[in-house]
């Protein structure tokens, strides 16, 4: 509560693990980058489960998201049988046994499977790591962050046929359970607000002046960077939302703006 930063710098809270988190009258003015509240952005940060809220705060003068929430997929390195997969991660092994995974086309993202995790193994081999980072880039456009983290061997409960660069998504685990974003102020955002891989979630009453993209975004707005699951059960209600986009991004073609 009552943090003020006038200093240029990023707030981060990550690898918070399992609970319940309040932050209030959080206020961050002109600092470079992105408010990672939470996140799974290449290993830096990791949310495993639980609730959240923000609220009465003030974010502005962001160079990109004003808020990153996201919970990250991974991506299909090669399928050994039916029933295993190698993959590789956005971040570091966000897997555990017992989780439901969502497996996406990586040009159609129609689902083709939702099978539950019975074993999983990191494979500690760099040149695998490296062909497979290598892989998510020529066939699914991966931009970032894919060198640093190690291949993963999933069994699973039922088969499935998928192939490389097709997204993984974590629907149990690594993504937040609930989350609350109320009456709080963002101004001249380089991106957005960005809450995706909510179960379930309320934004209410916030402000939002000047964004660039969608100024509330809480699905998987761009692949290359496997942003995801999408959330569910949100409700958006009661914001203000004006001269949205206004960012450099809107050229990009495969970005979306607007409001939400």
């Amino acid at each position: 509560e009552d943090f003020v930063n006038h200093g240029g710098m990023q707030i981060i809270f990550g690898e918070l693990g399992d609970g319940d988190f309040t932050f209030r009258r959080i206020r961050n003015l002109g600092r470079p980058g992105t408010n990672r509240l939470l996140a799974g952005a290449f290993g830096l940060m990791t949310w495993i489960r639980g609730h959240m809220v923000l609220e009465d705060s003030i974010f502005c003068r962001s160079n990109d998201d004003a808020l990153d929430m996201v919970s990250w997929n991974s991506i299909v390195y090669r399928q050994e049988s039916p029933t295993q997969i190698i993959a590789r991660p956005m971040c570091e092994t966000p897997y555990r046994v017992g989780d439901t995974l969502q497996f996406h086309d990586r040009t159609t993202f129609n689902l083709v499977g939702s099978p539950k995790i019975t074993a999983v193994e990191k494979i500690a081999d760099p040149a695998m790591s490296a062909d497979a980072a290598s892989v998510a880039r020529k066939v699914a456009g991966y931009i970032g962050g894919l060198h640093e983290f190690s291949c993963v061997r999933i069994t699973l409960d039922a088969p499935v046929t998928v192939k490389p660069g097709d997204t993984i998504a974590n629907d149990t685990s690594f993504r937040l359970d609930s989350f609350t974003l109320k009456n709080c102020l963002f101004y001249d955002i380089f991106c957005r607000v960005l809450v995706h891989g909510l179960k379930e979630g309320l934004i209410e009453g916030n402000v939002i002046l000047r964004s660039g993209l969608a100024a509330i975004c809480v699905d998987n707005e761009q692949q290359n960077w496997a942003e995801g699951p999408d959330s569910r059960n949100v409700v958006i209600r009661g914001n203000v939302i004006q001269d949205s986009p206004y960012s450099p991004y809107m050229n990009f073609g495969h970005q979306h703006s607007g409001a939400i």
